[in-house]
């Protein structure tokens, strides 16, 4: 199992990931190379963007 880097998750949180748990899950995303994150979250989609890295741009699935 992958580990995540407390550092980062905790330099994304609380601006501009507002959920800890979402930055834990951006932490790990971009710790791993192949990492797509895929939610139903748009102010989680938002604060990805917001990191800057263009394979983290969360794509959100909204009707």
């Amino acid at each position: 199992m992958p580990e995540v880097n407390l550092k980062s998750a905790l330099s994304y949180w609380p601006d501009p990931i507002r959920d800890f748990g979402g930055a834990l899950v951006a932490a790990l995303a971009m710790k791993e190379k192949s990492a797509l994150i895929v939610t139903f979250d748009r102010r989680f989609s938002v604060g990805l963007k917001k990191l800057g890295n263009r394979r983290l741009n969360g794509h959100t699935m909204m009707q």
